[in-house]
């Protein structure tokens, strides 16, 4: 029986069903790959790493010179006590 709105308003359209989720397909498994391959080949990278940093040389900073020292300078100041 419908309701005092629904005499008034007229009923509602009935809301569309809502779409049903489509399956999920099955994933393949990655294959495995073999992990000596893997670590050989960081192995030789580390390797070449090595040498080059072998190779490469870095100069050392040069010791600054040691600033020469500066001549005193005698002020020749008379002597009070000498001229009386």
């Amino acid at each position: 029986m419908p309701g005092f709105f629904d005499i008034i308003f007229g009923q509602p359209e009935p809301e569309p069903e809502a779409p049903k989720p489509k399956k999920a397909k099955k994933t393949k498994k990655a294959r495995k790959t073999p992990m000596k391959k893997e670590e050989s080949v960081i192995d030789s990278l580390r390797a070449e790493i090595a040498e080059v940093r072998g190779m490469v040389t870095i100069p050392e900073p040069e010791p600054e010179p040691e600033p020469e020292p500066e001549p005193e300078v005698e002020d020749e100041e008379p002597d009070d006590d000498e001229s009386s």
